[in-house]
């Protein structure tokens, strides 16, 4: 598997340059992948959106949603003392902001890849307002009263938008102190790109 992601991430290092979203598949023995992927404003970034379906899928169709991880690739590795702590979305210039703070990120550095790859499931985000307090302490706090929004509604964003603003939340665990990555994407060609994860 790692080395089935790791060709394709070189493929899409060439063929995203451009910004607009692209989306392609791959099989190993026992799944396909199914991707929708774009490289970030700045070129040090990429978003990917990535769907494994195994054999027993097939047989016993699944919710594809469930099939579902996000990926941010980032061209430089943070420092050894950082871990992700969480990620946030803004679409277009709406103040509206979608949290994203799963029990753990896997996150590591890819030899092959040469990336250093954040993953998790995108399943339970929630909504704040931008506007309100500082990012970096909303992203770092959990509401329990908060509304969880789910998968299915981050997915018709990605669509619709223009751009996205991504931001990946940084804690260090020895200092106890966060920093911030700031990253633009564009949503050029997403609906089509993303569409193809689903057939």
């Amino acid at each position: 598997m790692k080395n089935l992601i790791a060709s394709l991430t070189v493929l899409l290092l060439c063929s995203s340059a451009s910004g607009q979203w692209k989306a392609q598949s791959g099989e190993t023995y026992d799944r396909t992948f199914r991707m929708a992927y774009v490289t970030s404003k700045s070129g040090g970034e990429t978003l990917r959106i990535l769907r494994t379906i195994t054999p027993s899928d097939k047989q016993k169709p699944a919710d594809p949603y469930e099939q579902i991880t996000g990926q941010i690739l980032l061209n430089n590795k943070p420092d050894k003392d950082n871990t992700v702590q969480g990620l946030v979305l803004r679409f277009d210039e709406n103040p509206k902001i979608y949290i994203h703070r799963p029990a753990a990120f896997k996150q590591s550095w890819d030899n092959g890849a040469r990336k250093f790859i954040i993953e998790s499931d995108w399943q339970l985000w929630r909504i704040e307002d931008s506007r309100d307090k500082e990012v970096k302490k909303i992203a770092s706090e959990s509401d329990p009263q908060a509304k969880p929004v789910i998968l299915k509604e981050i997915i018709p964003l990605l669509k619709s938008g223009q751009k996205v603003y991504c931001q990946v939340i940084l804690l260090n665990t020895v200092y106890g102190t966060q920093s911030i990555i700031n990253t633009e994407f564009t949503l050029q060609n997403s609906t089509k790109s993303i569409a193809y994860l689903f057939k």
